[in-house]
């Protein structure tokens, strides 16, 4: 018998809360505050000509086009642009966090000396309010994701299981015949994130109809995005426009 799991469950972090400020974030911020007024309008402009649908693993790319961006500022651009997609989501958000910057403190100093000035405070709040503004790229990919996650409960497996079934006689001692049997297990992510499974005996007919059905639905994608294409409108990438996915299994 497999192992028993136990899934426990627990509210979100609050996004904006002082243990999501973590040292690397920190010490990004201390990196970004003190870049040239023009490199910092560099990425801005970067973000602003970045294709419409853009994850936030990709900006360091972006950056690293312009002459002036070495590796490492162009990462510690992109780890902050994915911090703020990911937590700042409302003005309240972007208020929590500058309080935070204000009474972050540095470490094993005495006289708990703030790890910002007030004038690089300022300019901390100038320069992340116009990233938010110049990564709407990254907003429109986290719609899209979102998007995929709330019209359903997402496929994580699949197995089509085929076996025979014995027919015992009346006594159970001989077989005397055998029933091909198949059986789909579905495992779906639930509304609270966890697998939901399922199991479905299908019969052979069952099985043919589910064929010719995904037969449809893949000359339906087809005709679907033909239209987009003509209509010259993005479609983004994410976990359902993708045409194999590692979740996917069939045995």
């Amino acid at each position: 018998m497999g192992d028993t799991i136990f899934y426990m469950r627990s509210s979100s972090p609050d996004p904006s809360s002082q243990s999501q400020l973590r040292e690397r974030f920190i010490d990004d911020l201390r990196k970004f505050v003190e870049f040239e007024k023009g490199k910092f309008q560099s990425a801005i402009k970067a973000l602003q000509q970045a294709p419409k649908f853009l994850v936030s693993s990709e900006v360091p790319d972006i950056l690293w086009l312009g002459e002036e961006w070495d590796e490492l500022e162009a990462k510690c651009v992109g780890r902050i642009v994915s911090w703020l997609n990911g937590n700042i989501e409302s003005k309240l958000d972007f208020i929590r966090l500058i309080n935070l910057l204000e009474s972050a403190e540095k470490d094993g100093e005495p006289e708990d000396e703030q790890v910002f000035t007030k004038e690089q405070i300022q300019t901390l709040q100038e320069r992340l309010r116009t990233l938010i503004d110049a990564s709407s790229s990254l907003l429109r990919q986290k719609k899209a994701e979102e998007l995929g996650t709330i019209v359903g409960q997402r496929l994580e497996k699949l197995h089509l299981i085929n076996d025979l079934r014995p027919i015992f006689d009346s006594n159970r001692k001989q077989v005397e015949g055998f029933l091909p049997v198949t059986t789909m297990h579905i495992v779906v992510t639930g509304a609270d994130g966890l697998p939901n499974a399922l199991d479905v005996i299908l019969s052979e007919a069952d099985v043919e109809r589910i064929a010719e059905q995904a037969e449809f639905a893949k000359n339906k994608i087809q005709a679907l995005k033909k239209i987009v294409q003509k209509l010259n409108i993005t479609i983004p990438e994410t976990g359902l426009t993708t045409a194999k996915s590692d979740h996917d299994n069939v045995k």
